[in-house]
């Protein structure tokens, strides 16, 4: 995935549905990467640049999906990018830990729309 990419969707310069479309080869493969056990996908964030994400970002992310403009695979494959990458860093620990939640389904459990729009209301108070 492209860090200017998921720059400007996370600043609003770029749709949802835009990044989704430019993201589908590589979320089909990590999708598929978490059927077989013990499979990995390879995930980077390409490019110079560094992120910060704060709760802006994470509500940015929560709200496509809950939209349907992110599917859950494609959720789930940018937040595993966002905590993988030593390109990001985050505004707090809380900031750190919500993404983290919208990771893997096996440890987190399925990602829902209540699950979202939850997780957006904790980071908001």
């Amino acid at each position: 995935m492209k860090i200017d990419s998921l720059k400007r969707f996370l600043d609003g310069r770029m749709s949802p549905e835009d990044l989704a479309a430019e993201l589908a080869d590589e979320v089909n493969h990590y999708s598929k990467s978490h059927e077989l056990t013990g499979a990995g996908a390879q995930i980077l964030l390409l490019g110079p640049g560094c992120l910060a994400v704060g709760v802006p970002e994470v509500a940015r992310i929560c709200r496509a999906f809950i939209e349907g403009s992110l599917g859950e695979w494609h959720t789930r494959y940018i937040c595993d990018a966002l905590t993988l990458s030593e390109a990001v860093s985050f505004s707090s620990p809380a900031v750190e830990e919500a993404v983290e939640s919208l990771t893997d389904p096996e440890i987190n459990g399925r990602l829902t729309k209540e699950t979202a729009t939850d997780l957006i209301r904790d980071l908001t108070g």
